[in-house]
């Protein structure tokens, strides 16, 4: 790698390994705080965990969105995007899609991911 590549790659794992943990966890101390129950659940049921994560990175998302490369045209909803465009994709706005998530501004870790 480049040194320009190696230094860009070493920022991403900084803000990956220090930014989305701190901001789930503190969106998950957050949640908790507002409904003991959903903490009661956490704290005594291991099965619940997983779910609850789960819940919180798509009702909580911590990276609100990423930008991306195209690397050839690419054609998104009737749209050619050129090769060599940027894209931003914002991960918050999917994880609130009412076509894939029924009532999507509700918090529901018993939901299927």
């Amino acid at each position: 790698m480049t040194r320009q590549e190696t230094t860009a790659n070493a920022l991403l794992f900084l803000a990956a390994g220090q930014f989305s943990p701190t901001n789930l966890t503190a969106h998950a101390l957050e949640r908790m705080a507002a409904d003991p129950d959903l903490f009661i659940a956490f704290r005594d049921d291991p099965a619940v965990r997983p779910k609850v994560v789960n819940e919180l990175l798509r009702f909580a998302t911590p990276e609100v969105g990423v930008t991306r490369m195209t690397l050839e045209d690419t054609e998104v909803a009737g749209t050619v995007v050129p090769a060599g465009s940027a894209v931003y994709l914002l991960l918050a706005s999917a994880n609130r899609d009412e076509r894939v998530f029924p009532d999507p501004d509700r918090f529901d870790y018993t939901r299927s991911p």
